[in-house]
């Protein structure tokens, strides 16, 4: 499943946070966007200058963009998730893992007319761009009609037959 596919399930999502890890383990890149997770802190994360770059001190700061994706924060009555402001190559990324969580925006311009704080983050963990879940299922690890684990024994193996 692609980031597209995912975001596009919840019309109720404000803010999206998506890291791409190769393996889904080492980090390499990630977006922050939407209202809150859009801001840049204080300390901002740094990830790797690229692929190449991994455990190196050369680092860049992830993407950081205080944009609206959600027409809720336009200023409309109605929730929808406007996927076309996330850029595409993150929208094109194979999901790995994903959360759902509550966003606490209190201080949000809109908050006195929706008290209850509908509003919901997205943390997802994506591959890179390439490589996908699938190509890992792929890939056995036994020879093509070989029935047994790699290291298995068999029963002849004991009996010397």
């Amino acid at each position: 499943m692609t980031v597209e596919e995912l975001i596009s399930l919840n019309m109720l999502l404000t803010d999206i946070k998506i890291t791409v890890r190769i393996g889904g383990s080492q980090l390499l890149d990630e977006l922050n966007i939407g209202p809150d997770y859009g801001k840049e802190p204080r300390y901002p994360i740094t990830v790797p200058i690229d692929e190449n770059h991994i455990g190196s001190n050369q680092r860049k700061k992830a993407v950081y963009m205080d944009k609206n994706i959600n027409t809720w924060d336009d200023g409309k009555d109605y929730w929808q998730l406007k996927v076309d402001r996330i850029p595409k190559k993150w929208r094109s990324l194979e999901v790995y893992s994903f959360q759902c969580s509550h966003v606490y925006r209190g201080h949000h311009w809109r908050y006195s007319v929706n008290p209850n704080g509908d509003y919901q983050g997205l943390h997802i963990t994506a591959l890179p761009s390439g490589e996908s879940l699938r190509d890992n299922d792929a890939k056995p690890n036994k020879a093509a009609g070989d029935d047994q684990l790699e290291g298995q024994m068999d029963i002849s193996d004991i009996l010397g037959g």
